[in-house]
């Protein structure tokens, strides 16, 4: 426990090191524009996919590792329409 603390600090003060010193700007510059957008994708996709799996509409499957929940399961009907309430609130600009 106290080496992940110890651990935890030394990476803060790096970064905060990083900061002050201006190299977190060359180094976030030096990324293309396609790696910054792919990356911020993908991180989209993972949590889409953690939520989607937490809320039972993608379920483990043995043959193909990912397969469709139980859509009668309250729970995954509720998490449904929560999507698409949301999907309707955005095209609403609410």
């Amino acid at each position: 426990m106290q080496a992940a603390l110890a651990s935890v600090f030394v990476s803060g003060l790096v970064f905060i090191l990083i900061s002050v010193t201006g190299i977190r700007k060359l180094i976030i510059n030096a990324i293309p524009v396609q790696l910054k957008l792919a990356i911020g994708a993908g991180i989209g996709f993972f949590i889409a996919f953690v939520g989607l799996k937490n809320a039972g509409i993608i379920v483990a499957n043995a043959s193909t590792f990912v397969g469709l929940g139980d859509f009668k399961n309250p729970a995954v009907l509720l998490a449904i329409i929560g999507i698409l309430v949301t999907i309707f609130m955005v095209i609403k600009n609410v």
